[in-house]
């Protein structure tokens, strides 16, 4: 044993001395001391004999820069934190999971199979580095959820879906609920057009999330989410070029846990860009880019930006029995801008207590027939305000056709000859509040097709560049109970009028100056609610009470009026039968 030593001792001295730069020098025989250290002459100690095992401790270690075809498991060796803690390496490395640990050989090239890998291997955070595209032959599959996915180099890590294939991920399952599934940082790119699937399907999924994207459907990707029952998600700064259908499809169910009859709800879409979609669509004017069927609530839109679309941007479709449900909804500083015939800006159906609004925001309609704001017959308690809203074509402004809805602080402009009518109020609107709106270059400033006792308040409306009749259907009869005040044309000249057997009052104003003298026999009827306050100018002005005529704008005074001194001032107010004398002075 002991000549094994010293040949061992020796071997080790023979090689070090073949590595000295005077090669031809003869050491002494290296020992063994009984603590089992390896020393050269000199006393330079190589390491230590032991258990059968020589385990070298030299002073330098100098590797070469490239490596020589070394092999062997490092994952045991440890390392010192700036804490002073020494921690292995496999346990500090393996805080980064990265796709790359999950690959195998047989994969060939397939990195669904990696993911899902990774997933059945319980990583809840799962890196893709940037550099290589990635590649996915069939969707990856999470049926449990729990997992971030995220691309390095933000919008510029590629995952590529190759064949035929729909979907790129399908997240959650059909019959229970799963928990925290999150992406985001990737380029998502398609070889083949579908007319089916998304970039991700995500069912009966609670707390999500969808961020940081860019998708470059080349026409070739269908949609982006589909979504059903999928609740409590934040999506930010996601960009969308040119997907054949639309950007996001949410269904749901009846609202039972633990299916996929749960609700979409609380749902945040910050910042969405999309540009080209929803062009196959067969009924734009019932379809949008981001289409809700039903079973939604608290669906956040904040400052979309959607153009070159078909359809309206956004449609929140809705049943009337679950009208209920489909509330607190907001679309927040919307610049939707319509492309392709007919495209409009925003769509509420059976939807209550939500908001369309700015104050920073512009949006446009382009079509016949088509709203740029539409808020169907089942809409309840709705806000739209604060939009610059533009029509190019025979379309309208905002279009209200349901209950106790809102539009104020509108602007509303037509951007052709063509455009129609700034504000509809539809046949089935009741008791809708309409202020404060500004109305521009549309062949009409508004069109009112309900009836007398829908009851709206309509206030505070400026109209200018009107082409046709500025105001339809706004007269109604005596049993009316609408409430019109404060229309004003700003086209209309000074109020300074003749006296005339039946005056014609401008919209603009409220009160005139009759300066010549005459006798008046009525007013033109106008809409039901309006005063005018005429100044009589002029000596020998006589108002005529014609009290037999109902409908045709005569008056109906208190008692006779004629002035003596052209200081006379009297209020009238039509309703729907006569103008009735309101007050004078003397």
């Amino acid at each position: 044993m002991r000549q094994f030593r010293f040949a061992a001792v020796l071997l080790a001295s023979t090689a070090l001395s073949a590595a000295q730069v005077h090669a031809d020098q003869i050491l002494g025989p290296g020992r063994i001391d009984n603590s089992g250290n390896l020393t050269l002459p000199g006393g330079p100690k190589l390491g230590k004999w032991q258990a059968g095992k020589y385990n070298a401790t030299p002073d330098l270690l100098t590797l070469p820069s490239t490596d020589q075809g070394s092999t062997g498991n490092l994952s045991g060796m440890s390392v010192t934190l700036p804490s002073g803690v020494s921690r292995s390496l496999a346990s500090k490395l393996g805080e980064r999971k990265s796709i790359a640990d999950y690959v195998l050989p047989a994969d060939n090239g397939d990195y669904a199979l990696a993911i899902e890998r990774a997933a059945a291997a319980g990583v809840k955070d799962l890196i893709l580095p940037a550099g290589p595209q990635y590649t996915l032959k069939r969707a990856f599959n999470l049926p449990n959820a729990d997992m971030r996915i995220t691309c390095e180099g933000r919008k510029n890590t590629e995952v590529r879906l190759l064949g035929a294939n729909d979907y790129f991920g399908i997240i959650g399952n059909t019959t229970s609920v799963s928990y925290n599934f999150y992406m985001e940082g990737c380029l998502f790119t398609k070889e083949l057009a579908s007319s089916a699937g998304a970039v991700l399907k995500i069912q009966n999924v609670y707390k999500w999330g969808f961020s940081h994207h860019r998708i470059f459907g080349e026409n070739k990707i269908w949609r982006v989410l589909e979504l059903a029952s999928a609740s409590s998600m934040i999506s930010r700064d996601v960009d969308v070029d040119s997907v054949r259908e639309r950007a996001v499809y949410a269904t749901a169910g009846n609202g039972l846990p633990g299916t996929l009859n749960g609700y979409n709800i609380d749902h945040v879409y910050d910042l969405w860009y999309v540009i080209g979609a929803n062009g196959v669509s067969a009924d734009p004017a019932n379809d949008g880019v981001f289409y809700f069927v039903d079973n939604f609530a608290a669906i956040w839109f904040l400052g979309p930006k959607i153009a070159s679309h078909k359809g309206y941007g956004i449609y929140l479709k809705g049943t009337l029995a679950n009208r209920g449900i489909n509330t607190l909804n907001m679309v927040h500083n919307p610049n939707i801008e319509a492309g392709l015939v007919p495209s409009g800006s925003v769509y509420f159906g059976a939807v209550a207590a939500s908001h369309i609004g700015g104050p920073s925001s512009w949006s446009t309609g382009k079509g016949a027939g088509l709203a740029s704001i539409r808020l169907g017959p089942d809409s309840q308690g709705n806000f739209v305000r604060q939009i610059q809203l533009g029509v190019a074509g025979a379309g309208y402004g905002v279009f209200d056709e349901g209950t106790l809805n809102t539009v104020e602080d509108m602007d509303l402009i037509g951007y052709d000859a063509a455009a129609d009518t700034g504000l509809v109020i539809g046949a089935t609107a009741r008791k809708g509040r309409y202020r404060r709106n500004k109305v521009a270059q549309f062949t009409r400033a508004i069109l009112d097709a309900s009836p007398d006792n829908a009851g709206h308040v309509i206030e505070g409306l400026d109209y200018t560049g009107i082409t046709g009749t500025p105001l339809t259907g706004l007269a109604g009869s005596a049993t009316s109970n609408k409430i019109v005040n404060g229309i004003n044309n700003l086209d209309a000249s000074a109020p300074t009028l003749p006296a005339a057997a039946t005056l014609s009052l401008p919209d603009k104003g409220n009160t005139f100056t009759i300066n010549t003298a005459g006798t008046i026999n009525g007013i033109t009827p106008t809409y039901i609610g309006r005063r005018a306050t005429l100044l009589l100018a002029q000596s020998g002005t006589t108002l005529n009470d014609l009290q037999s005529v109902a409908g045709t704008g005569a008056f109906y005074l208190s008692k006779p009026l004629t002035t003596t001194d052209g200081k006379t001032r009297v209020t009238v107010e039509w309703r729907g039968d006569y103008w009735w004398d309101v007050s004078r002075t003397p």
